[in-house]
């Protein structure tokens, strides 16, 4: 059981957008990278998606065979070359680039994995948008190659960590111990037991709280047949190898290469995608306890020679999508760029060629952001060529659902709030992400995470789960927009002392119609029997109505409640039982 407390103050805002979504609006793209002056002179690998210089919008930073390219967003999805002029230009083999706040001084700092000794690993500390090299002194191994790197707190002390999946060599875990500005590491790979295989080829590594105990696991994944491995964290070290008895060491057809977590059915926990050649894995998360490999019948196991892959719902109709790039030439496949819509039934549909994503170039790298800020999530490719045609797929699909946006900011976690997880409760459905730094294969997509929630009014709920017994709710929150959340400024409607128990069997809190004009029907479902709170709130957490007061059995029930005389806006309602408190955002319209 997980008891959180919540303050006594609320703090709204109310966008109402009568914007409904259709079952399935036809997702589409059209694509603009050489347009919008993404170009690059060598072949990128990895691609990173970070506000580097904290004006508001995400940049885009490729790295590669031979060199690294910083782009500077203006708002609008144009984009600048200030390579040269920010300090990141290098000459080698750079294929893991990951931004990372090392120094917690809110802006993210850079590191770039080289690969085969064609070049050194460097770590580059962003000091308001130019970069200086501080890797001499950092701790970091210069010399060892890297596959694809991964940042996250794997200890809990507010400081970000470095995980380095590396090539013929055991990997690398690096323990944060900054003072100030000063970034430095220690090696703990021995006594966190995440060495992994001496020879092994490694691919995508992610950190990601799959079981929902408040703390970052890791999950890696190799080429060839050796398999994967989830190292779940408790707090102490040796981690264990966990992926045997989860049923997540698979490699199914061999050669694992990308990692996405994304939750494909709305249950509230996160499900994995890994890419390889000709078919691909998805294994669905049962609660955290294990894996179910569903991708045949899911409809969504066909791959090329597949590298880069995201989750992310491009219709925002409330079920999360999966993009695919491959390397198009490979063999005798010659399997264009993939895009599985949800369906929303537990089966996917690739409508790659219909969207305008489908693609023959060769990729490697693939991320996502919302580059021109309209709510729509976009999509950026590393395009392996000599050329470097990088290829941007602007989202312009027409009667999207409704959608919010977050941008976290840690105080007592990191400052970029990676590793943190947002449960949004909106329309009677749930939807989760999580803020991670390191994904797709070599690879960062965007740490503002975008819902779409089809056509829900306004957000019921928003939790997030900062780190372990650190969650804090808002309530009422509207759609069309972006929130930064900052820790430690929750709103609720309760006391500064009482506690909100959430436990596996939460009562089911709804309403209708919603938004509603004078009265709408509140229904709830008890699964024991018991005394019952049934009470109506405004904006200031003032208590407007009591509803019901006394015992209920268990099983289905209903009560109106009459707005005629109160002024437009939000109200929450919240039901209390002795196990559980439910809150519901109800809207007023006149």
């Amino acid at each position: 059981m997980n008891i959180v407390s919540i303050s006594s103050r609320i703090a709204l805002s109310l966008i109402f957008s009568a914007s409904i979504a259709p079952l399935h609006s036809q997702i589409t793209f059209y694509e603009n990278g050489i347009a919008a002056g993404l170009a690059t002179t060598f072949s990128p690998q990895g691609v990173a998606v970070a506000d580097y210089d904290v004006d508001g919008d995400d940049d885009i930073l490729f790295a590669g065979w031979y060199g690294v390219a910083l782009f500077q967003n203006d708002g609008s999805a144009h984009f600048t070359n200030v390579t040269a002029t920010s300090g990141v230009s290098r000459s080698g083999r750079y294929v893991a680039p990951i931004f990372a706040d090392w120094d917690n001084d809110s802006d993210p700092d850079l590191f770039l994995g080289a690969q085969d000794a064609v070049g050194t690993n460097r770590l580059l500390r962003n000091d308001s948008g130019h970069f200086t090299d501080v890797t001499k002194g950092s701790g970091i191994d210069t010399l060892v190659s890297v596959g694809t790197a991964a940042a996250g707190d794997f200890n809990n002390d507010g400081r970000l960590d470095l995980f380095l999946a590396t090539r013929d060599s055991p990997d690398r875990l690096y323990r944060n111990s900054s003072v100030n500005s000063t970034i430095t590491f220690d090696d703990v790979t021995s006594e966190a037991g995440v060495a992994g295989g001496p020879s092994t080829i490694a691919m995508q590594a992610t950190w990601i709280d799959y079981d929902q105990d408040g703390d970052v696991d890791l999950f890696a994944v190799h080429d060839g047949f050796d398999k994967s491995q989830l190292f779940r964290n408790d707090g102490t070290m040796p981690m264990p190898d966990v992926a045997p008895q989860v049923h997540l060491d698979s490699v199914g057809a061999g050669n694992s290469m990308g990692v996405a977590w994304g939750d494909m059915n709305n249950d509230g926990w996160q499900d994995v995608y890994v890419t390889r050649i000709d078919h691909g894995g998805l294994y669905r998360n049962v609660a955290g306890s294990n894996f179910q490999e569903i991708a045949a019948t899911a409809n969504a196991d066909s791959n090329g020679m597949s590298w880069g892959v995201a989750w992310s719902d491009f219709d925002n109709d409330g079920n999360e999508d999966l993009a695919i790039v491959n390397i198009a030439s490979f063999g005798g496949l010659h399997r264009t760029s993939l895009l599985y819509r949800n369906n929303g039934n537990g089966t996917f549909t690739d409508v790659g060629p219909q969207s305008g994503f489908a693609s023959n170039a060769d990729f490697y790298g693939l991320a996502t952001g919302d580059f021109n800020g309209d709510g729509r999530q976009d999509i950026v490719g590393a395009s392996f060529s000599p050329s470097g045609q990088n290829k941007l797929w602007i989202n312009a699909t027409s009667g999207v659902g409704n959608w919010a946006s977050f941008h976290l900011r840690g105080t007592s976690v990191n400052r970029g709030a990676v590793g943190a997880t947002i449960l949004v409760r909106a329309g009677g459905q749930r939807f989760v992400r999580s803020v991670i730094a390191g994904s797709s294969y070599c690879s960062q997509v965007s740490p503002v995470a975008l819902f779409g929630v089809g056509s829900a009014a306004i957000l019921d709920t928003v939790e997030v789960t900062w780190g372990p017994g650190k969650v804090e709710y808002w309530f009422g929150l509207a759609v069309n927009t972006t929130h930064q959340l900052d820790e430690g400024t929750a709103t609720g409607v309760a006391d500064e002392t009482e506690q909100v128990q959430e436990v596996e069997d939460p009562v089911a809190l709804h309403n209708y119609p919603n938004p509603f004009n004078t009265s709408t029907r509140i229904s709830f479902s008890l699964s024991f029997s018991g005394r019952v709170r049934l009470e109506i709130f405004d904006q200031l957490g003032r208590s407007v109505a009591l509803i019901a007061d006394q015992r209920f059995e268990a099983g289905s029930h209903s009560a109106t409640f009459n707005a005629s005389l109160l002024p437009s806006g939000v109200y929450l309602c919240r039901l209390t039982t002795s196990r559980s408190s439910s809150i519901r955002a109800l809207l007023l319209v006149k």
